[in-house]
């Protein structure tokens, strides 16, 4: 689904057509409006993300607005056509909401996150029984971790507001690059006193390990998002130096 309807297409069309060859130059406000905002999303090609091209809508729509207004006043005045283009405007808003509240539950849901909050749930409920929250850095979520901890932002301000880097952290996590901290043989993952690894969905299970629970996120579509390993006595890497 794009991020303006199919049936306003022609009505901004017509709205830069009409803004374009306007004598008065405030009029062109709305036009360099749009040519200027994508430069910040051009700059992050590196990282798409819709959320940096919000700034462009509100032009969008006014110039579907002014469009639509000039058409109706100057061009087409029936009433056929206004119901016509309502019955559109139900049918492609009917389209809209078919695709968020059904298809977006299985549709690539890797890419929105999903399962996130029922994994911060789990984690809160042990967060003051274990030493440390290893998780990993694979797929962001850098920002999540401190949304849905309601980490305290005058403690994150006295840690240095430490950034999503490698091997650091705030409170008590600490993220890594590895997709799965537990199994991995990474010497920099530290392994010192109880904690929980947040892991990939898809890393592999380790069986017959003591003092090891293994606890499973699913995403809405059943698939496995996070996987969350909670180690209560550290003596289980003693005993072996490679967890496949």
């Amino acid at each position: 689904m794009g991020v303006v309807y199919l049936v306003e297409l022609p009505f901004v069309l017509l709205g830069a057509a009409l803004l374009a060859f306007h004598k008065s130059r405030k009029y062109k406000l709305v036009l360099f409006w749009l040519l200027v905002a994508p430069s910040i999303a051009a700059i992050t090609v590196d990282a798409h993300n819709l959320q940096r091209a919000l700034i462009m809508f509100p032009m969008l729509e006014i110039l579907a607005a002014y469009g639509m207004l000039h058409f109706f006043t100057n061009v087409m005045k029936k009433k056929w056509v206004i119901i016509l283009l309502a019955l559109l405007f139900l049918l492609n808003i009917s389209y809209f909401l078919h695709q968020y509240f059904i298809h977006s539950k299985v549709h690539r849901t890797w890419y929105r996150n999903n399962g996130f909050p029922e994994m911060m749930k789990l984690v809160g409920k042990d967060y003051g029984n274990y030493q440390k929250i290893i998780a990993t850095r694979s797929g962001g979520g850098y920002p999540l971790f401190l949304f849905y901890s309601h980490y305290d932002p005058a403690t994150y301000q006295k840690e240095g507001s430490p950034k999503d880097k490698n091997y650091s952290g705030f409170g008590k996590f600490y993220f890594i690059p590895d997709t799965c901290p537990f199994s991995a043989t990474n010497p920099l993952i530290p392994r010192k006193g109880t904690a929980i690894y947040v892991e990939d969905g898809a890393c592999k299970e380790t069986k017959n390990l003591q003092n090891v629970e293994y606890k499973y996120v699913l995403r809405e579509d059943g698939t496995k998002a996070f996987r969350v390993v909670y180690v209560k006595d550290d003596a289980v890497f003693e005993k072996t130096s490679t967890l496949p």
